[in-house]
């Protein structure tokens, strides 16, 4: 009832296609390596590295301050 496909291991020459295995696999190999890369991108960012902050609290801290001026200089009356 149950069949097991069997795949070949010659190497393939130039002109032969890779089965949709073969491709699968490769899909799935990258799809685990974006996500270790996204998971070390996102830590460095929340590392404390600069006297105790993270770069993203750096960041956030920043758009406070000019969102803080820019509310003060259209508050100023012309």
């Amino acid at each position: 009832m149950h069949q097991e496909k069997v795949v070949s291991t010659r190497k393939k020459s130039r002109g032969e296609s890779f089965s949709s295995e073969w491709a699968c696999k490769q899909t799935g190999q990258a799809y685990v390596e974006y996500i270790v890369a996204a998971v070390l991108v996102i830590g460095a960012l929340w590392a404390p590295v600069f006297n105790g902050e993270s770069a993203i609290s750096l960041l956030y801290s920043s758009f406070k301050a000019n969102q803080e001026s820019y509310v003060w200089a259209m508050s100023v009356p012309d």
